[in-house]
């Protein structure tokens, strides 16, 4: 009896088909990574902005168990503004989570030795990103870096005005508030391309800021 090469050559996948699948296949991903990149973003933002909040509520923590801002061991005429566009921001958090560190000898400003923001330790030591830079990391030691591996910056009324000054033209400045946190996002830079702004023409910027509107 023959074999049926009707019905074998029916089963089989021809080039043209194979050729159609791949090409599908290519179309949805090319649709489906852009997507990813968008969602990625977003959980970056929303944690940024969780950490920004976090630390406003850690500085007015300490001030509420200490009557004062984390401000001691800083020279700063004004508003303390550490992190982000203006150097390293390791020594504030040596106060808050009560570290024998630079900028909290001995927790000298911390004696209670209270941890106002517990965080976590950057995964990637060579490029720390959402959490403190620890030994053998190359980034700031003690230091909070953002998920775009930028250091939050902190603004505190040291001063003792009620008012800090934030470092975007669009926010009246100064601000009614005792502190104030930033992450200028995946261009490291302050608003749009460095543009200074947090809303350009009533768009966003990439940026994260604690007093968000």
């Amino acid at each position: 009896m023959k074999p049926n090469l009707t019905c074998f050559r029916r089963s089989a996948f021809t080039l043209i088909e194979l050729l159609t699948v791949i090409a599908i296949i290519a179309i949805l991903m090319g649709l489906l990574i852009p997507v990813l990149a968008i969602v990625k973003e977003q959980a970056r933002k929303a944690e940024a902005k969780n950490d920004c909040l976090g630390i406003v509520a850690a500085v007015k923590a300490y001030h509420t168990e200490y009557g004062k801002y984390p401000v001691g061991g800083f020279s700063a005429t004004g508003d303390l503004k550490i992190g982000g566009v203006d150097g390293d921001n390791n020594k504030l958090f040596s106060i808050l989570r009560a570290r024998d560190a630079a900028g909290n000898p001995g927790n000298k400003y911390n004696p209670r030795r209270t941890n106002f923001f517990e965080g976590r330790m950057a995964s990637n030591p060579a490029a720390p990103k959402s959490g403190y830079a620890e030994s053998g990391s190359s980034g700031t030691i003690g230091a909070l870096y953002d998920p775009w591996g930028g250091q939050y910056g902190i603004i505190i009324d040291a001063d003792g005005n009620g008012e800090v000054a934030v470092p975007y033209t669009d926010f009246t400045a100064p601000i009614q508030a005792g502190c104030a946190v930033y992450a200028m996002g995946k261009d490291s830079a302050i608003g749009a391309n460095g543009d200074g702004r947090y809303k350009s023409s009533g768009t966003a910027s990439g940026d994260v800021v604690s007093l968000q509107q």
